[in-house]
C-alpha cells in the first residue's frame, strides 16, 4: 500500500463569505469522496484500499491504496489527479 493525495476537479468558487465558501467546498469534496467510495464498492476493489482521509476545503483527500487502485481512481470522472506522497 502507498500513500496518495486525490485532487478533485473543481469549478470556479462563487464569491461569498469565507465561512460559507469553506462549508460549500467541504460539502463538494465529501460528495466527490462518496462517489469514489461507491466506485470502489461497485468494482469490488475494497481489498486494494487501505482507506481514505477526511474531506478538505481544498478539494483533496488522502488515500492509502495499491498502485493499481490509485491508477483506477485517477481515471474517475471527478478526479483531476492522484499524486503519490
Amino acid at each position: 500500500m502507498h500513500r496518495y493525495t486525490v485532487v478533485f476537479k473543481t469549478g470556479a468558487p462563487a464569491r461569498e463569505e469565507r465561512t460559507a465558501l469553506v462549508k460549500e467546498q467541504l460539502r463538494k469534496t465529501a460528495d466527490d469522496l462518496q462517489a469514489l467510495k461507491a466506485l470502489v464498492t461497485r468494482e469490488r476493489l475494497q481489498a486494494e484500499l487501505g482507506g481514505f482521509g477526511e474531506p478538505t476545503a481544498f478539494g483533496m483527500v488522502g488515500l492509502v491504496a495499491t498502485p493499481r487502485l490509485a491508477a483506477r481512481l485517477e481515471r474517475a470522472s471527478r478526479v483531476k489527479a492522484v499524486i503519490e506522497d
